[in-house]
């Protein structure tokens, strides 16, 4: 299965060989997380430019959780009982910066304002919890 985009990429999806795909790709709701990392490192790119903060590497470790019910249940030609989506999205942002962490908290807030795929998320009943740190606190080299 693909899609081509308005700007000229194509975007290849497929499902798992006991779903009756060929497992020649990634699935869509992989792309949906990807989608999300995506547009909210554009997102915190344009927030901490017009913040005037520097921002490198941006590292995501993302959990995802859903109801496999929603999708599975039987027999098909019934309305499944649990809604088929994403019920909730956590992790951490690991940010190389040299802004304080009082300044990637802002940085964070307009971003969850900002993105519009993390908010599509939030608004299909899918909570996004996404807590984001600097890397020198990660590694222990914190002010």
């Amino acid at each position: 299965m693909h899609a081509d985009t308005a700007d000229g990429f194509r975007i290849v999806s497929d499902t798992p060989l006991a779903s009756g795909g060929q497992n020649s790709a990634p699935q869509p709701v992989y792309l949906l997380l990807a989608a999300l990392i995506g547009c909210k490192q554009a997102t915190a790119k344009f927030v901490a430019l017009k913040m005037r903060l520097d921002l490198g590497t941006m590292a995501f470790d993302l959990r995802a959780k859903r109801d496999e019910r929603g999708a599975l249940a039987m027999p098909i030609d019934d309305a499944p009982n649990v809604v088929s989506r994403l019920q909730h999205v956590a992790g951490t942002v690991t940010v190389e910066t040299s802004a304080s962490q009082e300044e990637l908290d802002a940085l964070a807030r307009q971003v969850a304002l900002r993105c519009p795929v993390a908010n599509m998320c939030e608004l299909s009943g899918c909570h996004v919890d996404l807590v984001w740190q600097r890397s020198q606190d990660v590694m222990g080299l914190g002010s």
